[in-house]
């Protein structure tokens, strides 16, 4: 009985490890251009972390938000960019913002009342009971992915989601 005990306990613990998982991209350098008629912010090795569409405002501003908290990273929770619903940043110091960017559009929630629940077969970060922040898919990829957004959220102690570009916006972040 003991053992089983045991078991149990290293499981949780390592099942909480594998969950707050987070993957970083430097962006030290990033630039925001027009490619096929679509406006985007790119890093200096060409790759593209955000698609603004036609918008060049859209992406002036996203390219400011960056600018704004002295971006070097951009994370995401696990796996399969840059298929996620949103991102974090963290500075030079590792820190994450924790102030607004003038013009902000952004959504405050109590990250302690967040939990993944899977709702009409959809994996979803919800706040309280009918509060829903970011849909995952309905796969058990999916419910650890939703799992491991509110490990972050937690982690961090984020308390708003921020958009740039609604409706449909191609950038969505949390803050502090």
């Amino acid at each position: 009985m003991k053992k089983a005990s045991i078991i149990v306990l290293l499981v949780v613990f390592f099942s909480t490890q594998i969950i707050a998982q987070e993957t970083c991209f430097p962006t030290f350098t990033r630039v925001t251009k027009q490619v096929n008629g679509k406006w985007g912010i790119y890093t200096s090795d060409g790759i593209l972390l955000y698609d603004f569409g036609t918008s060049k405002a859209n992406a002036d501003q996203g390219a400011y938000v960056l600018f704004y908290y002295r971006t070097s990273k951009i994370c995401f929770t696990g796996g399969k960019f840059p298929n996620l619903p949103f991102a974090f940043f963290k500075n030079s110091n590792g820190t994450v913002p924790n102030t607004a960017v003038p013009g902000e559009d952004a959504i405050k929630f109590d990250y302690s009342n967040i939990t993944a629940k899977q709702v009409n077969g959809t994996w979803k970060v919800v706040e309280g009971n009918s509060h829903y922040l970011f849909s995952f898919g309905n796969t058990q990829y999916d419910a650890d992915m939703a799992a491991n957004a509110v490990s972050i959220i937690k982690r961090y102690h984020f308390k708003y989601v921020c958009y740039v570009g609604r409706p449909n916006a191609p950038m969505v972040y949390l803050r502090q």
